[in-house]
């Protein structure tokens, strides 16, 4: 998957997720969940990677947005399958 509002980035066991939109304050939008959801399912998939952090750039990092909900259904989908 080709990334435009996210940028994903491996390194010595860190996966680091960054939502590239400072214009909108890193709102999440359709695009930007599948993106999330990629770079997600890449990190657990990798067996290198023992930490996930997620950021934002700009000032403010991100809108407010029920992020747990969409890790949880994360989990919960691939718990179930």
């Amino acid at each position: 998957m080709e990334l435009e509002e996210v940028i994903y980035e491996k390194s010595e066991g860190i996966a680091t997720i960054t939502i590239n939109k400072p214009e909108k304050y890193n709102a999440f939008g359709a695009r930007t969940v599948q993106e999330l959801i990629y770079s997600f399912r890449d990190a657990w998939d990798d067996n290198r990677v023992g930490v996930v952090i997620l950021t934002g750039l700009g000032i403010k990092h991100f809108v407010q947005v029920e992020i747990k909900k969409i890790v949880i259904a994360e989990v919960m989908e691939r718990m179930a399958g």
